[in-house]
């Protein structure tokens, strides 16, 4: 069976630039694009009315097991699709929270 190729509609660069162009292609192979697009973007949200929640998110100082243990359990709750959960354990392990809010707005 041959992989799917998809390639994202703008490149974009830097390091939000570079997780929405896999977070695009991923959501895409999987044909959830709209789904992970609301998902993400319902973080986001989350993020803007909760002050701890959006302090969590930029705290480095949390440690990784902490970050995707968290994510897990919201992603759970949240009943994200495994493409979202996915992609945000890769971010959260890699620290990288901090910059969702910027790969939602590029990923949009």
């Amino acid at each position: 069976m041959k992989e799917q190729r998809v390639k994202v509609p703008l490149t974009m660069f830097g390091v939000s630039g570079n997780y929405a162009s896999a977070l695009y292609i991923s959501a895409v192979k999987a044909n959830l694009l709209d789904e992970v697009e609301s998902e993400l973007l319902s973080l986001v949200k989350a993020s803007k009315r909760s002050s701890t929640f959006s302090q969590f998110m930029k705290d480095l100082s949390v440690t990784a097991d902490t970050r995707v243990k968290a994510i897990n359990d919201i992603c759970a709750q949240a009943k994200f699709s495994e493409i979202t959960k996915n992609f945000l354990l890769v971010v959260a392990e890699s620290g990288r929270l901090g910059h969702i809010d910027r790969i939602a707005q590029r990923f949009s």
